[in-house]
């Protein structure tokens, strides 16, 4: 919880995926980490082993166990529970993930959306965590899209890019990086991502997305990021309201960065 003290109606209403929960893609990451290797949250690590020239080992950070969620009353039983949901989320047909699938892996994973307003304007942020393989997990992911339509949409097959040229590194093919013109910025959704993968299982019955935003499968498009804002780069904005006054976020422009 970001900034007061929880309420039992607060506590509610944020078991259901909503009010105010200050996270970083880091830590989500770390969650889904601690789901799939059934309760062991570690410390994350920047650097794994530092080598030397002729291939010694000059460091080896060691692992350290931050906690473990058996020990807040989670048992791995439980915990199994949220790994067959996560699995259900990408590879069961009602699924909101199911753009997710990778071809000869198990994805396990959780869509979602921050949702808050600019002002009057419903803007969006669209979140996937997800590990992998399912059975004996080597990786754990985290996508955070800043003004997407939906999660199962635009988040998750970002994740499912990663992965899958992951698993392609790991099988001895060459991925290749390669650098993104710079986007012109805009307050319009990304409507959806689509890197032209094949994804193992129809989505023509896909359900509508995490937030309920829209109805049917996703279009199959590119980023669609189109700028609107003025010649400035910025959106005028109308008047703060309360929570704005009290709290901030009430200039009366802002800069267009996406």
């Amino acid at each position: 919880m970001a900034g007061y003290r929880a309420s039992t109606r607060q506590t509610a209403n944020v078991s259901i995926g909503q009010g105010y929960v200050l996270a970083t893609p880091l830590q989500m990451a770390m969650v889904a980490a601690a789901v799939a290797n059934r309760g062991s949250a570690y410390y994350p690590r920047l650097v794994d082993k530092v080598i030397a020239a002729d291939g010694t080992v000059v460091r080896q950070e060691p692992v350290k166990v931050r906690s473990n969620l058996a020990e807040g009353g989670l048992s791995p039983e439980k915990i199994d529970i949220v790994r067959r949901g996560m699995w259900d989320v990408v590879n069961r047909d009602g699924g909101t993930a199911r753009a997710a699938r990778i071809k000869g892996y198990e994805v396990a994973g959780k869509t979602g959306t921050a949702q808050f307003w600019r002002g009057s304007v419903k803007d969006n942020h669209t979140w996937f965590v997800a590990f992998a393989p399912f059975e004996s997990p080597r990786y754990a992911v985290a996508v955070l899209v800043q003004g997407a339509k939906s999660g199962g949409g635009v988040a998750a097959p970002i994740a499912a890019k990663i992965l899958a040229d992951i698993f392609k590194m790991e099988e001895g093919t060459a991925v290749e990086v390669a650098a993104l013109a710079p986007a012109k910025g805009s307050f319009q959704f990304v409507e959806a991502v689509d890197f032209g993968r094949p994804i193992p299982a129809a989505l023509a019955d896909a359900p509508p997305d995490d937030a309920g935003a829209s109805e049917g499968p996703p279009p199959a498009a590119q980023p669609n990021i189109r700028p609107d804002a003025d010649t400035e780069g910025t959106v005028e904005q109308k008047k703060p309201n309360l929570f704005q006054r009290i709290f901030g976020g009430g200039r009366k422009k802002e800069k267009s960065n996406r």
